[in-house]
């Protein structure tokens, strides 16, 4: 009888408006006391419809998972970040050009109590992804450029603002970078930004490709943060590689044994590359193209497929066992490496 399965997750998206334009406008415009009695097409919601669709066109929103309202906003630090050289401080940046630097300032983070422990929550897990052309990398054979998607991790501050100083890459370089909030307790919960696309970003983006083919050589790296204090503010950089457990299998399900009761509060992370699984499709729909992948089996049609990138959190328990299993979203005959 209940709309949504135990396996659903609710997401929402947060329209960010810093100007207040919805807001005054929902103002000069209220809606209707009676609903079908006093309607008017140019009320209410009906007027700010386009506003946020356009707010959505141009990046300014973030998707959550139940996190929200985790900023301390100022005079100074109005929105979520800014990047030095921005030309609207009001709205967030969507593309990184080569006269901006790879810094990106954060208002304080709010302080958020538990509402069952009645003490503060231990601060949001922030982590930054930021792709740039690998210039390390010998581009292969097939003429495909190379690329290194790099992970990092850092907190915001209660009592000062927070610089991400990402100035040792050349801006140049940059592809694209994105943010995300985890909350710490429940690794499901977050907040994801639109990514801000750099002067790297694939210049065949906007044309209709075969994606499997243009693809690019894709490495990928985690790296330390270290913290100091500079000039009112804490200023977080890049320290160095830092290189995870490896697993060596052909399995995409693992049992994990109990922890202990500190480790509980844990988080782990994982990443692997793999194709998704195979999708059979109706060779007469006209939305999705068929691809014959299998040479053995050349007249069953399946969705096209390409190499992703995956990665994903998640905490162990102290009195079960976990089992981690991704077999029904990824095709584990086709991890790299097997690792």
């Amino acid at each position: 009888d209940k709309p949504y399965g135990e396996d659903t997750i609710i997401g929402c998206v947060a329209v960010l408006d810093y100007k207040m334009s919805m807001k005054k406008c929902i103002e000069n415009n209220p809606p209707p006391h009676h609903y079908l009695k006093d309607e008017r097409p140019k009320t209410g919601m009906n007027i700010v419809e386009p506003e946020v669709i356009n707010k959505l066109k141009r990046g300014q929103f973030y998707g959550h998972t139940g996190v929200y309202d985790i900023f301390e906003y100022s005079d100074e630090q109005p929105i979520p970040f800014t990047i030095p050289g921005q030309a609207d401080n009001l709205s967030l940046c969507n593309d990184l050009t080569a006269e901006n630097e790879c810094k990106f300032t954060f208002p304080l983070g709010k302080e958020k109590i538990c509402p069952f422990r009645g003490v503060p929550k231990k601060p949001f897990i922030w982590r930054y992804m930021i792709q740039t052309v690998d210039g390390s990398a010998a581009v292969g054979g097939d003429g495909k450029r190379s690329v290194v998607t790099t992970y990092g991790y850092f907190t915001l501050n209660k009592e000062f603002p927070t610089q991400l100083d990402l100035s040792n890459y050349s801006t140049e370089d940059v592809c694209w970078i994105r943010f995300t909030a985890i909350d710490s307790l429940n690794p499901q919960k977050r907040a994801w930004f639109p990514p801000i696309k750099g002067p790297a970003f694939a210049k065949s983006a906007d044309t209709y490709i075969d994606i499997a083919e243009e693809l690019p050589h894709i490495r990928e790296r985690i790296v330390t943060t270290t913290t100091t204090h500079e000039a009112g503010m804490n200023v977080v950089k890049e320290e160095g590689e830092f290189l995870p457990s490896v697993i060596v299998t052909k399995d995409l399900e693992l049992l994990f044994g109990t922890c202990s009761y500190e480790e509980q509060d844990d988080i782990y992370a994982y990443f692997f590359q793999a194709y998704p699984m195979k999708q059979p499709i109706d060779p007469n729909d006209c939305h999705i193209k068929s691809s014959k992948v299998s040479a053995s089996d050349p007249n069953e049609p399946f969705a096209p497929r390409i190499m992703e990138s995956v990665h994903g959190y998640f905490q162990l328990c102290d009195e079960y066992p976990s089992k981690f299993n991704l077999t029904k979203s990824w095709d584990e005959t086709s991890v790299v490496k097997n690792q």
